[in-house]
This record gives C-alpha cells, sequence and structure tokens, in this order.
C-alpha cells in the first residue's frame, strides 16, 4: 500500500510560522473487513511533537475500496525550525462494532516539506510486506 500526502505551501501572518496543505491517498490496502466484506479505509491525521503536540488535524472521509483518493483536506500550521511530526493512522470502517486498525505511519514534517516533490514514503502495520505510506506536500 502507498501512502501520498499532498499539499501547497502558505504564507501564514504568525511570526515564523509556515502553513501547508496535506491530502492523502493510498495504494493497494489491505482487506481487513474479512473474506466476505470490501474494506472502507479512513485516514486519521495527528500532530505527535513539537509546539501543537496532540493536536487532530482532522479524518478522511470512507472510501470503499482498496486504493482510496480521500477529498478531505488538512491544513497543518508549524514552525519549520522545530520537529513537528505527523502521525497517519489507517483504518477501515466497520458495520459491527469497533474500526479495525490498518496501520499508521509518522512523518517529520520538515523533512517531508523540504524532499523534492514534497514526498516521503513510511511502511504501514505489522507485517514486511509492501505496505507503505506515501506523503506528498
Amino acid at each position: 500500500p502507498t501512502f501520498l500526502f499532498a499539499g501547497d505551501y502558505c504564507n501564514c501572518s504568525y511570526a515564523k510560522m509556515e502553513r501547508y496543505q496535506i491530502s492523502l491517498n493510498a495504494v493497494d490496502l489491505p482487506n481487513a473487513s474479512g473474506f466476505f466484506r470490501k474494506s472502507s479505509p479512513y485516514a486519521k491525521v495527528k500532530v505527535v511533537s513539537g509546539s501543537r503536540e496532540g493536536t487532530e488535524l482532522g479524518t478522511t472521509e470512507c472510501v470503499p475500496n482498496s486504493s482510496p483518493d480521500w477529498s478531505k483536506i488538512f491544513f497543518l500550521d508549524f514552525d519549520s525550525s522545530e520537529v513537528t511530526n505527523l502521525e497517519v493512522s489507517i483504518f477501515s470502517k466497520s458495520e459491527r462494532g469497533k474500526d479495525y486498525f490498518i496501520g499508521k505511519a509518522t512523518f517529520e514534517a520538515t523533512t517531508v516539506f523540504q524532499e523534492p516533490g514534497r514526498t516521503a514514503s513510511e511502511q504501514i502495520g505489522r507485517r514486511t510486506t509492501s505496505r507503505y505510506a506515501l506523503l506528498t506536500l
């Protein structure tokens, strides 16, 4: 699976703050809902370090396929001189009870923003399969 984290840079009026627009997609996610059901994956994005630690940026909509291109846009305002880690967790919506956890990846925002194409990827899940999270800003 591949995760795409995409965005555009905007100037903010705050001192040293930068604003980024973030979008996500995933490719080839596993079917976490079972053999006879189809996954409806969604993603949650949260700041896990830096001055905005604990801030939830939001949750995408559920998309009923293994390669979702989520339309939800997130905005991140942060000081690029400090380390700001983002955690992206992927779940599959369950019709019965608790949603299924697929995997998560952590990305350091400044590093992603400095990459060519503003892209970074991380392996997600517990297995050593080809599951990767890809972020593009």
